[in-house]
């Protein structure tokens, strides 16, 4: 039996959704690890107070829709966040129904831990980063059209 070269395969794309799906959880885990090991954050937690440096003051329904999660997922993490004094709630002045979240003093040191993070990361898979450029560009690009409504 011939081996098909890569090129020459056929198109599968439910192999490519499991692919992506395993390397993403992959470097989540790591990043996971690193995060709880160094600053007791989890990569969700990360990924909320790094959305909240870039958004400022954002209601729980608009941080939802950002990180394409629930809402109990969302209050969850911010549940831990709050306790461990990285992000406080605030009520609206025009409309008490409406809870902001925002960053407290301690939450404002999200660039030190994704300084650290990136550090972390370039140490230990920089060599992979460079290859893989081109693909991330592809994937990007296949996001901002799938969040856009259009068909890939």
């Amino acid at each position: 039996m011939v081996a098909l070269a890569a090129s020459a395969l056929p198109l599968d794309p439910l192999a490519y959704v499991q692919t992506a799906s395993v390397v993403s959880h992959i470097l989540q885990t790591r990043c996971d690890g690193y995060l709880k090991r160094t600053h007791g954050l989890s990569w969700p937690g990360f990924t909320v107070l790094r959305t909240l440096k870039q958004c400022g003051p954002t209601s729980a329904k608009r941080l939802t829709a950002a990180l394409a999660c629930t809402h109990s997922n969302i209050t969850g993490i911010v549940d831990r966040l709050e306790r461990d004094g990285w992000v406080r709630r605030t009520r609206s002045t025009e409309d008490r129904r409406v809870i902001y979240l925002e960053l407290t003093e301690k939450g404002e040191r999200i660039d030190e831990v994704e300084e650290g993070l990136h550090r972390f990361l370039t140490l230990s898979l920089g060599h992979w980063f460079g290859e893989a450029h081109p693909l991330f560009e592809r994937l990007q690009a296949l996001e901002a059209r799938m969040g856009d409504g259009q068909e890939a």
